[in-house]
């Protein structure tokens, strides 16, 4: 029954279908509603849906782009770090080649340089070769070349280089001048004083002059002659001077003062020389009166006439006895008369030009003249034979004489010069003469004032190291004396002895204080240390042995050499010492512990004397192959080699200051070394009358040197 009923539709009512209209229409509306929402969302999420694909594909783009972008932004970075990898390895390539460059640059300045320093001591090596070859054939110019070599180094602000300085050194040595004299007028006329300190010259202009020729230094203005000063002279004893002029007198002059004493009138031409005789009571006279007159000194008397030349007569000359007198003659001749009778006993033939001074040497063996043809010449007196001829002057040689020792020759030129020259072979500084057996050893004193030889005449001497004047002579050696040494105060005196002993003088009294004995053969060489308390000796027993200087106490023996140790010395400063050995070498050793720290190699002979500079630095040696060299004490470097003697060299001492070094020599002489180049170079300007010839130049000095020859 309820199915039925259930199965059967209700009839409705009118507001129930009124509802349920409303209801369905209000459904509608709301389903029309809700269609037209969703169906506006669904638009609106289409909408929204493309347009966020859109915005997507957009973004996608973007996001490509900016991909692409950042890829390039990358790419350029890379590419930027690339580029600038590549600047810096570009920099670094330019900087490295740039340091290169200018590596390159500093070999090749560095390369100039010593091409430049090669080719200035290339030049310095020639101008000293050439110094070498002209010593025989024209020692000043050699004197000159040598000056040019040294100067060539000092200009390129360096060391000398020694082969300078060596041929200078030898040029020196070898050069017959001495000292010249510049005058502003030509001088006619020369002569020296007895003592040798004092040269007078005569002059053109009226005047004469006294000098002193070690120094050249002015002393003395005569003025009193009414001509051309022709010739003068000193008195036998130096008080007086002589003068002969073209005012046809000649005049006595006080050598003092200057004061005018006495005029002689009686030639009837211009009176061209004159000269005291050995006694000084005459006086002779020479005139262009073709004669030569004999005069008293003290009253002016005329007393003798000597008539003969053919021509004017120059120059007169007495014998050293006073027996004879010398004419030179414009005949180019000289004579020898008697003095007493005016007979004429010898006529000299050589000159190529009128004889304008004659002397005789002081033991009357020789005779000088002087000509214009630029020479002076030196005579046998007794049998007229040419001896020497002296070249060097640039005009007509004027006067010639002797010094009174023999050993020299002055002249005076036209050349307005003085020359002094040796009148043997050579010149020297300075020889002491008075050992009568070789000079085995020599040593300056602290001071520079005294000099001390050692001799096989079994004796040591003290000298005047000025003068040469012998002073002292130390005896009590039984045995040749072969080395010497000042102690450092310059109070005691070292000496070595062959009998095997070293002795120890009081430098002022010559007595011996100590005796060294220890050596079993021969001591060679004697040294004091700087501080006065240590000696030591070296001995042909091969050593050298230090002692205590107060007690004589043997303190160390030093072995090594494979020869006679000949020769030591200490260092300034007493730390080192130097020995020289017959095995021709040098060996410098420490003086604590006897270690050898250098050995020096290059003399051709023994080395027989060894000795340090006063700072040190250099060592001087002295050999058996005639030299004497300087080494630097540090290095063993040889500095210079120097020549001069004839015989073995066997000592060798500096100076104080070190600017000198004074060799002794089996020659017998002492010869005494300029070693600052300063002092070199002022000695080696005395010695030169003349600069270099024009034809010279062209030949010494080619285009790069051009400068030389102009100035």
């Amino acid at each position: 029954m309820v199915a039925k009923s259930a199965d059967r539709e209700p009839k409705l009512t009118a507001l129930q279908s009124q509802y349920i209209l409303i209801s369905r229409q209000h459904a509608t509306r709301t389903q029309r509603v809700i269609i037209g929402g969703v169906l506006a969302a669904l638009v609106i999420a289409i909408g929204l849906a493309i347009y966020a694909f859109g915005q997507k594909n957009v973004a996608q783009r973007e996001k490509t782009a900016a991909d692409k972008s950042a890829e390039q932004a990358r790419l350029q970075a890379e590419e930027a770090r690339r580029q600038k990898a590549e600047a810096i390895r570009q920099k670094n390539m330019a900087d490295a080649n740039a340091a290169e460059a200018r590596r390159q640059q500093g070999i090749a300045q560095e390369n100039a340089k010593r091409a430049e320093r090669n080719a200035q001591d290339a030049r310095v090596r020639e101008l000293a070769a050439l110094s070498a070859e002209s010593l025989k054939d024209d020692p000043e110019r050699s004197i000159l070349l040598g000056m040019e070599a040294v100067n060539a180094t000092l200009q390129f602000r360096r060391p000398s280089v020694s082969s300078a300085e060596d041929a200078l050194h030898e040029a020196i040595l070898s050069s017959q001048v001495r000292v010249t004299l510049h005058t502003n007028a030509p001088l006619v006329g020369v002569a020296l004083s007895r003592d040798g300190k004092r040269l007078a010259v005569a002059s053109m202009d009226q005047t004469a002059k006294v000098w002193d020729p070690e120094s050249g230094k002015k002393l003395l203005t005569l003025r009193g002659q009414l001509g051309a000063v022709n010739g003068v002279v000193f008195s036998p004893d130096g008080k007086l001077v002589a003068t002969a002029s073209d005012d046809r007198m000649a005049k006595v002059w006080d050598a003092g003062g200057g004061t005018e004493l006495l005029t002689l009138r009686g030639h009837s031409g211009a009176v061209n020389g004159v000269v005291f005789s050995p006694d000084g009571k005459l006086l002779a006279t020479a005139s262009d009166d073709r004669t030569a007159k004999v005069w008293d000194a003290a009253s002016g008397t005329e007393l003798l006439t000597l008539r003969g030349h053919s021509e004017t007569v120059r120059s007169v000359a007495f014998s050293p006895d006073g027996k004879l007198v010398a004419t030179a003659s414009d005949d180019r001749t000289a004579k020898v008369w008697k003095a007493e009778s005016g007979k004429e006993l010898l006529t000299l033939r050589g000159h190529s030009g009128p004889v304008r001074s004659v002397a005789f040497s002081p033991d009357g063996k020789l005779v000088a003249t002087a000509s214009d043809d630029r020479t002076a010449k030196v005579w046998n007196a007794e049998s007229g034979k040419e001896l020497l001829t002296l070249r060097g002057h640039l005009g007509a040689v004027n006067s010639v004489v002797f010094r009174p020792d023999s050993t020299l020759l002055a002249t005076a030129s036209d050349d307005r010069t003085a020359k002094v020259w040796n009148a043997g072979n050579g010149a020297e500084l300075l020889t002491l003469r008075g050992h009568p057996r070789p000079v085995r050893g020599v040593a300056f004193s602290p001071d520079g004032k005294r000099l001390a030889t050692a001799s096989w005449d079994r004796t040591a001497k003290l000298w005047d190291a000025e003068g040469g004047t012998e002073l002292l002579t130390l005896r009590g050696h039984s045995g040749p004396v072969r080395g010497v040494a000042f102690s450092p105060d310059g109070k005691c005196l070292a000496t070595a002895g062959w009998d095997r002993t070293a002795k120890v003088w009081d430098a002022g009294s010559g007595k011996e204080s100590l005796t060294l004995r220890g050596h079993t053969d021969a001591v060679r060489s004697v040294a004091f240390s700087s501080d006065g308390k240590r000696l030591v000796t070296a001995s042909w027993d091969r050593m050298a042995k230090v002692w205590d200087a107060a007690s004589g106490k043997a303190l160390l023996t030093l072995r090594g050499h494979s020869g006679y140790v000949l020769g030591v010395a200490f260092s300034p400063d007493g730390r080192r010492l130097a020995t020289a050995s017959d095995d021709q070498t040098t060996k410098v050793w420490d003086a604590a512990s006897g270690k050898a720290l250098l050995t020096l190699r290059g003399h051709s002979g023994s080395v027989l004397g060894v000795a340090f500079s006063s700072d040190g630095k250099r060592l001087a040696t002295a050999s058996v192959d005639q030299t004497t060299k300087v080494w630097d004490a540090e290095t063993g470097t040889e500095l210079l080699t120097l020549g001069g003697h004839s015989g073995d060299v066997f000592g060798v001492a500096f100076d104080p200051d070190g600017k000198q070094l004074a060799s002794a020599s089996l020659d017998g002489t002492v010869q005494i070394y300029s070693l600052h180049i300063r002092d070199l170079l002022d000695l080696a300007r005395k010695r030169v009358t003349r600069d270099f010839t024009p034809a010279e130049c062209q030949r010494y000095f080619p285009t790069a040197f051009a400068d030389r020859c102009r100035s």
